[in-house]
Parts: structure tokens; C-alpha cells; sequence
């Protein structure tokens, strides 16, 4: 005799009191003091938790479910334009901004995505902006005081001793 577990979906041989893939307690093949009832449908999970089902054992995915199960939030237009403006525009207050917006479980998803990718994008362009003044001074340096020595500018030499 071969039943299915209603917790897990397994495929049971035997008769076991409990469903050996996930423990539940299998119920007995004769039950002479319960009516007989259709089916259930069977709906297993495939390893995701809390997912919504759509009746046939596969997780449901829908167009306003992210990866924690929350509804994302639709932005206008006017949102969008006002968050690009405010995330690039404004220097060290955006990358506050980009922060804020980016690491918050409160901001919508696309908002905070976008938000997280500014950040980083103004990090690395500090970073290499940082790296570019470095080699200015460390190569341009010794140019310029060369051209300050070997001038004849009186104004040159006074600020150069």
C-alpha cells in the first residue's frame, strides 16, 4: 500500500504511523470511524517557506512579491526624477542620501536598489579620484618647482623661499 504524506507531498510505502522523509503522523489506511472525504490536492513545498501556493504544489511568484515576501511598492515618474536628482546632484548630502535611501527597510525596492548602486558608483568614483590627485602632486610637484626656480619672476622666488 502506498500513500502521500499531507505535510511534505513524499510518496510513503507501507503502513507507517509517520511519514519517514518529514515526521508527520500518516493517517492509518482503514479509518472505519471517519466518513470518507475527497482528497486533498497535494502541495509539497520544494524546500521554500512562507511562500504563497497556487494550488498544484509549485510556490506562486507574483509581479509585486520580492525575495522577503513583502509588496514593493510602484513609483511615479515624478518619484523617479526626484530621487535622480537628489542621489547625483548634490554632493556629500547625496551620498548621505544614497545611505539613508539605499540601506533602509522602509524604502521601496527599486528606490533602495537604485540608491545602493549610487553609493557604491560615488565610492569608487571618489576612489579613483583620490588615486588621480595623488599622482598629480606625487609627478606634477617637482615639475613645478623646477619652472619656479629657474624663473625670473621676483613674485615666484618670494613665495618659494
Amino acid at each position: 500500500m502506498e500513500r502521500v504524506c499531507e505535510k511534505c507531498g513524499s510518496l510513503v510505502s507501507g503502513d507507517v504511523k509517520f511519514c519517514p522523509s518529514c515526521g508527520a503522523p500518516m493517517q492509518s489506511a482503514v479509518d472505519l470511524g471517519k466518513p470518507e472525504t475527497s482528497p486533498q490536492p497535494i502541495q509539497p513545498n520544494y524546500g521554500y517557506t512562507n511562500m504563497p501556493n497556487n494550488g498544484y504544489g509549485m510556490p506562486q511568484y507574483g509581479p509585486n512579491i520580492n525575495q522577503g515576501g513583502v509588496p514593493q511598492q510602484a513609483m511615479t515618474t515624478g518619484q523617479w526624477v526626484g530621487t535622480i536628482l537628489l542621489c547625483t546632484c548634490l554632493g556629500i548630502i547625496s551620498l548621505i542620501l544614497n545611505i539613508v535611501w539605499g540601506f533602509s527597510s522602509s524604502t521601496p525596492e527599486p528606490k533602495r536598489g537604485f540608491c545602493r548602486g549610487m553609493f557604491f558608483a560615488e565610492l569608487i568614483l571618489m576612489g579613483i579620484s583620490i588615486i588621480l590627485c595623488i599622482i598629480l602632486v606625487v609627478f606634477f610637484l617637482p615639475v613645478i618647482k623646477d619652472l619656479i626656480e629657474s624663473s625670473n619672476d621676483p613674485i615666484l622666488h618670494f613665495f618659494n623661499s
